[in-house]
């Protein structure tokens, strides 16, 4: 076990640096997670600048880990503080962008715009995200009460229908975004690591991601190897606008809204309100779709998850 333990970390370590070399960059979309640092290690002698979104109205713990990680590499760290009302105006492009009123897709995926944004006014052309490291290796918290059998046909399934904002927002702001996770051969060599070096305890503690953990815990500070998992909207804070947007539906059109399609909570109805000023109608499924129970809009017959509302299952 130790011998295939220690294989699998310099082949995994191989991949990793392999993936990134293929692609030019200039900068680096840093949360001072597991998956940003490691992708960092590897860039540190190739870039000077990494960028990190913060919500000014509650700021989350990307604002240490990233501070933490840009000091240990030396990269020019960019803090990009953002408020309410940057998100309200900025709601309407990232909502044109991806056709979606989901609110946990917006409020991550907002935090993405103003990084990129930033990105493109201080002249950066190419940055690297770390997006589907958390797939791959099975980083969310939910995997890890899957057998093996379920958890790789899920990563499995994930491979192939998975959708990552970053890439149309960069399209928008003419920013090329680089996602060495997404590397085919990097995700077929990923896809062929059992899961039990995926999810392990480690200390008395369940951890996704062990295999990436073990084979850069000597390459990165301790605090970065064996950090929680924080989504976007938590390790930004973007999270808060859950209550703030609410406050801005009064009751009463909440209740309007409500009339027209299904919808969670009135900060569901506000990302709505401004779907329906800029797309307009919901799109009614096609011919190899079923309609969403909540909104109306088509699904894929082999899927789960409505991207116009983001029902679940829808």
């Amino acid at each position: 076990m130790i011998e295939e333990l220690e294989i699998l970390k310099q082949e995994l370590r191989k991949r990793i640096k392999h993936a990134i070399f293929k692609y030019d960059c200039d900068s680096i979309l840093l949360s001072g997670g597991l998956d940003t640092s490691v992708l960092a290690y590897y860039l540190k002698e190739k870039i000077r600048d990494a960028f990190t979104a913060i919500f000014k109205e509650n700021p989350g713990r990307d604002f240490m880990y990233s501070k933490l990680i840009s000091k240990y590499f030396n990269f020019n760290h960019h803090l990009v503080f953002f408020d309410l009302n940057a998100v309200v105006e900025s709601l309407y492009d990232v909502i044109r962008i991806l056709k979606t009123f989901d609110s946990m897709e917006l409020r991550n995926s907002v935090v993405i715009y103003f990084i990129l944004k930033e990105c493109k006014n201080n002249g950066f052309k190419k940055i690297v995200t770390g997006d589907g490291g958390d797939e791959l290796f099975a980083g969310y918290s939910y995997m890890h009460k899957m057998t093996y059998e379920e958890m790789d046909n899920y990563i499995r399934y994930l491979s192939q229908n998975w959708f990552f904002s970053a890439k149309y927002l960069g399209e928008y702001l003419n920013v090329e975004v680089i996602q060495p996770y997404l590397d085919n051969d990097f995700v077929n060599f990923a896809l062929s690591i059992h899961p039990k070096f995926k999810v392990k305890e480690e200390n008395g503690k369940l951890y996704g991601k062990w295999i990436v953990r073990k084979a850069f815990e000597e390459l990165l500070p301790k605090e970065i190897v064996w950090r929680e998992k924080d989504p976007i909207e938590v390790g930004s804070g973007s999270i808060a606008l859950s209550n703030l947007l609410s406050n801005l539906i009064q009751e009463k059109e909440f209740l309007e809204i409500l009339k027209e399609v299904k919808i969670r909570d009135k900060e569901h109805a506000f990302y709505y309100k401004i779907y329906k000023e800029v797309i307009g109608k919901i799109p009614e499924p096609k011919k190899d779709e079923r309609p969403c129970l909540y909104c109306g809009a088509g699904v894929k017959f082999n899927t789960k998850y409505c991207k116009v509302c983001g029902a679940y299952p829808a």
